[in-house]
């Protein structure tokens, strides 16, 4: 099964996902007691998911026709890699960028941070 991105009728599919690492954000509060070698702990679950998902594509127009499509507001896009960890149906939004860069053979990569939210 090929990667998929999706989103209210639209479908992307790179060539191959070249990158998915994830990380989660602690949340719990240390708060030092004065005078004293001390913490009390507030202790919260971690925060939802995020990272950079790092897309190939055939050529210079797929890529670009990618990058436009995830870089515009609505919906949340829905990834569903195969193998990935949170993979299938995992719901993501674009967070802080999205780049596109060429690659050897004509090949394009497309790098976009994301943040999970809720689907």
């Amino acid at each position: 099964m090929a990667a998929t991105i999706t989103r209210a009728g639209t479908v992307l599919h790179p060539s191959v996902v070249l990158g998915w690492p994830l990380t989660r954000t602690g949340r719990s509060v240390v708060h030092p007691i004065l005078n004293t070698a001390s913490v009390e702990v507030t202790v919260r679950p971690a925060g939802p998911r995020s990272g950079t998902l790092d897309t190939l594509w055939p050529d210079q127009a797929t890529a670009t026709a990618a990058f436009n499509a995830l870089a515009t507001a609505g919906a949340p896009w829905v990834w569903v890699v195969p193998g990935a960890a949170g993979s299938p149906l995992t719901a993501h939004v674009l967070d802080a960028s999205i780049a596109q860069a060429e690659e050897t053979g004509g090949r394009w990569v497309v790098s976009t941070t994301v943040q999970e939210v809720t689907p």
